[in-house]
């Protein structure tokens, strides 16, 4: 190993490119102090100095072309970040959709982990979603993205209508992904209104959707419960999924 400039700019490059990382990652993002943010990049940096510099170009010769160097770094750390913010936010929002069902929405606490309020299903869905997340290795195949994301060369990334379609393509199935996550509570919810309206029809004295509101929210639980063993499931090959147009995005087509 020998200190020359390529070897400071390599590790420049990789702290950059990793702070971007941790900066829009759920998993470590505002909710970790700056100075174990800092350490962790400089530590996993250092590591990694030997692995990424055959793949370094020549170290910038002008001001012009190391400015452009950390501008890639921080574009490419964001995309790859990102693809767990969208994992999580997958989820996020399902819960919004379960908790809007089950008429708890308005119920909301401060979540620092999303840095916003979010009521108790939200919360509890995209906590669980973050946990699952670590136990299928996605943290592993962020830092696999990360390292084969200096593969691509200068220029990889092509604004054209291939990267419009795969992102916006990612977005849909994503969107599709959250509905059915929250699908069983929604049916539930929709049964038990169906059946009040159906009973406030015949007998309206006994003013069922006093009574429904409670079971609503009390089957809905029930619902959401024995839909738990599906959330692994979605939440690996939502993961899978944004990782692999990650790799299409970055110009691995």
């Amino acid at each position: 190993m020998k200190l020359d400039a390529l070897y400071v700019v390599t590790f420049f490059s990789i702290f950059v490119r990793l702070g971007a990382v941790m900066m829009s990652n759920p998993m470590m993002g505002k909710a970790a102090p700056v100075q174990v943010r800092a350490f962790f990049c400089a530590v996993v940096a250092f590591a990694l100095v030997p692995i990424i510099q055959p793949s370094m170009p020549p170290a910038p010769e002008t001001m012009a072309d190391l400015i452009g160097l950390i501008v890639r770094d921080v574009l490419f750390g964001l995309l790859i970040g990102g693809c767990l913010q969208l994992v999580q936010s997958t989820f996020q929002v399902a819960g919004t959709m379960m908790d809007f069902q089950l008429g708890v929405s308005s119920s909301q606490a401060f979540n620092p982990t999303i840095e916003s309020y979010a009521s108790p299903i939200t919360q509890f869905n995209t906590m669980l979603a973050t946990v699952i997340l670590l136990l299928a290795d996605g943290h592993h195949m962020m830092f696999r993205a990360f390292v084969e994301s200096y593969q691509v060369p200068i220029g990889g990334i092509q604004l054209d209508s291939a990267f419009l379609t795969a992102l916006l393509t990612l977005l849909f199935r994503l969107m599709i992904l959250a509905a059915q996550n929250a699908a069983p509570v929604s049916a539930v919810a929709v049964i038990v209104d169906v059946a009040a309206g159906v009973i406030n029809k015949a007998v309206p004295q006994t003013q069922p959707f006093l009574i429904a509101t409670p079971a609503k929210l009390g089957i809905g639980v029930v619902a959401m419960a024995f839909g738990l063993p599906t959330l692994v499931v979605a939440v690996s090959r939502s993961t899978h999924m944004v990782f692999d147009t990650a790799h299409v995005l970055m110009g691995g087509r």
